[in-house]
């Protein structure tokens, strides 16, 4: 459970209940062993507003309801790349996730920049654990790296990944995970970025992002392991091209934008 502060005295709690036993929710106060018959002081108050329910491991962003379900729209993540990457064959990118949930029966995307197997990149989740940076070249050939780390939900991780003349790497937390060549340019991309879900609104993170940065220039080795150090700050200078940060939010409280698929909601 969470009892969360969002100010002006209003507080968001949460639970998550797993394999739930029975269909009742109750809401009430106790007394300081727990009774649930405690009448109050006599003089306070309680509000009680805005109670919904999730068939889901975490709570996501309040939906107003009625009588009925209702589906919140999944959130949608996206920019046009226009003169963002001005030599798209040269590039780095550094992002900040955790996931709320593994999928074991398709991707999950960080960060899609144009991928379509044969052209542009794109870094997701594997159905084995795995990490992949995806990135296609001028010759139509689709190549991929793959980390040696399974990720875990709930756990923060920096994610890199840089292309260029040394080949393309991919790094996890301050680790160099795995590397390969590219063999050719990388097909200049001419769709729209997208973040934690593929172009086609599909494949979703369904966790958290807090930063999700794009470098015009190569990153050395030494500047990757830094960067993506866990908890180091990732700086912005001349070389950056865009840089989104997620500062903390009165609905997570975490840092980050939680990043998922539409769901289901009802009021109780």
């Amino acid at each position: 459970h969470r009892i969360q502060s969002v100010g002006n005295g209003w507080y968001r709690c949460s639970f998550t209940l797993a394999n739930p036993v029975g269909t009742q929710i109750r809401l009430g106060l106790c007394d300081a062993v727990n009774n649930d018959s405690y009448t109050g002081n006599g003089t306070s108050g309680l509000y009680v507003w805005g109670m919904q329910t999730e068939s889901k491991a975490y709570p996501t962003s309040y939906v107003a309801t009625t009588s009925a379900t209702v589906t919140r729209n999944a959130e949608q993540l996206s920019f046009s790349n226009t003169n963002v990457l001005s030599n798209p064959s040269v590039g780095s990118f550094i992002g900040r996730f955790k996931y709320d949930s593994l999928n074991t029966g398709d991707l999950q995307f960080i960060a899609d920049l144009g991928g379509t197997g044969a052209s542009g990149m794109y870094i997701s989740r594997l159905t084995n654990g795995r990490l992949r940076l995806n990135y296609g070249s001028m010759t139509g050939g689709v190549n991929n790296v793959d980390s040696t780390t399974s990720p875990i939900a709930n756990t923060w991780y920096t994610i890199g990944a840089t292309w260029g003349s040394a080949g393309a790497k991919l790094y996890l937390n301050g680790r160099q995970e795995a590397s390969g060549s590219i063999g050719a340019n990388i097909v200049p991309i001419t769709s729209s970025y997208y973040i934690g879900n593929n172009q086609n609104n599909s494949r979703y993170l369904n966790g958290l992002i807090s930063d999700w940065v794009l470098y015009r220039e190569e990153l050395s080795d030494t500047e990757m392991h830094l960067y993506t150090s866990t908890g180091s700050i990732i700086p912005g200078d001349y070389r950056t091209a865009y840089d989104l940060r997620f500062e903390d939010n009165l609905l997570h409280g975490e840092g980050g934008s939680r990043i998922t698929a539409a769901q289901s909601l009802t009021n109780i």
